[in-house]
Order: structure tokens, then C-alpha cells, then sequence
């Protein structure tokens, strides 16, 4: 496995470990209906410490490891492979904004869909945002390593 499909391999586990450990906790508050501004705060922010940490323990590993591959440039197969991974990307985010911004404009149809009793309006809207976001990365994780895998 070359340097940059370890790379995108390694983000991408860090990513649905830490993240998933974060939703299964915010699945946990919400069914012992114990949230509060504190707690998400708490989730999020570990959430997001760990994964800088680990994401910096772990480039620094991969660049120990494949010292030789580390400083290749990328050809042009490497930027079609980032092109068409951001393209899938960037329209997930997209309907993420469409999806965020219907239940910002229509409240009353919102309450039926996605409601955290016990937390700010402001706490679900960023948990839709982060949700999408995350959903996104993990797309253009998955697209780019088949991509690396088929070979182009």
C-alpha cells in the first residue's frame, strides 16, 4: 500500500472511530435524556482534541515509516483522484446546506424530525452541520482510496 492510501486509510479510521465514539455519546445522553449545553460541549471538544492528536501522531508515523514516499509530488492520476473525491464531496455538502437551511426556514416541520429536547436550537443546527460535514469527509476518504485500489 503506497504512502498516500496509508494516509487516506489512517484518516479515515481515525475519523469513524473518534466520530462514531462521539455520536454513540450523544445517542447515549439523548436516551438517558440527560442532555446539556455542557455535556455536548464536552463530547465535542474531545472529539475534536483527539482527533488532531491522533491525526498528528499518526502523519508523523507514516512519515517515519515510507521516509521515501513521503516527499513524492503528486502526478496526475493523484489530482484526478482528489478532483473527483471532492466533486462527490462538495455535493454532499451541498445537500447538506439544503438540508440545514429547510430546517432553519421551516421550524414547524422541523420538530418532527430532529429534535434534542434539552438543548439550544443552535446545538442541533451544528450537530446537522457537523453530520454532513463528517458524512462528506468519509465520501471523499472511501472515493479516493477505490479510486487508488482500481488504479485510477
Amino acid at each position: 500500500m503506497s504512502y498516500k492510501e496509508s494516509n487516506i486509510l489512517a484518516s479515515l479510521l481515525i475519523t469513524l472511530a473518534i466520530w462514531g465514539n462521539y455520536t454513540w455519546g450523544v445517542i447515549h445522553l439523548y436516551q438517558q435524556q440527560s442532555f446539556s449545553t455542557e455535556a455536548m460541549y464536552g463530547l465535542l471538544f474531545s472529539a475534536v482534541m483527539y482527533t488532531i492528536f491522533l491525526e498528528i501522531v499518526l502523519q508523523i508515523i507514516l512519515a517515519i515509516v515510507k521516509h521515501k514516499e513521503a516527499n513524492d509530488k503528486s502526478d496526475e492520476r493523484d489530482k484526478l483522484i482528489s478532483m473527483r473525491a471532492n466533486s462527490y464531496a462538495y455535493q454532499i455538502l451541498i445537500f447538506g446546506s439544503f438540508c440545514v437551511t429547510f430546517y432553519i426556514l421551516f421550524p414547524v416541520l422541523s420538530q418532527f424530525t430532529f429534535s434534542m429536547p434539552g438543548l439550544a436550537k443552535e446545538y442541533e443546527i451544528m450537530h446537522l452541520i457537523i453530520a454532513f460535514a463528517l458524512l462528506a469527509e468519509i465520501i471523499c476518504s472511501l472515493v479516493k482510496l477505490i479510486s487508488y485500489r482500481r488504479g485510477y
